[in-house]
């Protein structure tokens, strides 16, 4: 059992450097072989989930970030990287269901309500839009005058 254990740690630490040196193929099989050792370790699932979402693998970083959370990386960060591919798969309530999560998790983070607001409006709930968007406001003005900036740029574009 120390072995496994053991095994999964130093694929774990490999697949951080192929990561770190940009090859992202061969992180995901030293992440893959952290699994095989041990089932149980989420961060490899993490890390893999991360990989796969940057390479467009939409699905298979659904699956990891999925098992992740199972195995107690629950934390809002976990949620809100699951929401974001739920973004791409057009799964939009099980997004806001997610972002729910994170802010259940922990209320301070502008990213989470701003992703929820976005969503809200897309599903049609104008109200819980504006209130998302206010509380980014109060939580991170800088973050709110950014995002609603470029909303502003991307708008006036749509319109020249």
């Amino acid at each position: 059992m120390i072995k496994l254990e053991e095994d999964a740690i130093a694929h774990f630490n490999n697949g951080n450097e192929k990561r770190k040196s940009r090859d992202y193929h061969g992180a995901i099989l030293k992440y893959s072989q952290a699994i095989e050792s041990n089932p149980e370790f989420s961060f490899a699932y993490r890390n893999r989930g991360e990989i796969k979402y940057e390479l467009q693998d939409y699905d298979g970083a659904l699956k990891d970030f999925s098992k992740a959370i199972a195995l107690g990386e629950s934390n809002a960060g976990m949620y809100m990287n699951r929401a974001s591919v739920k973004i791409f798969l057009k799964d939009y309530q099980g997004a806001l269901e997610d972002l729910d999560q994170a802010i259940r998790i922990n209320p301070r983070i502008a990213k989470a309500h701003y992703n929820r607001a976005v969503i809200r409006r897309k599903l049609g709930d104008k109200k819980g839009a504006i209130d998302d968007f206010n509380c980014v406001i109060r939580l991170d003005p800088d973050y709110a005058e950014a995002k609603l900036d470029a909303m502003d740029k991307r708008t006036n574009m749509k319109k020249q």
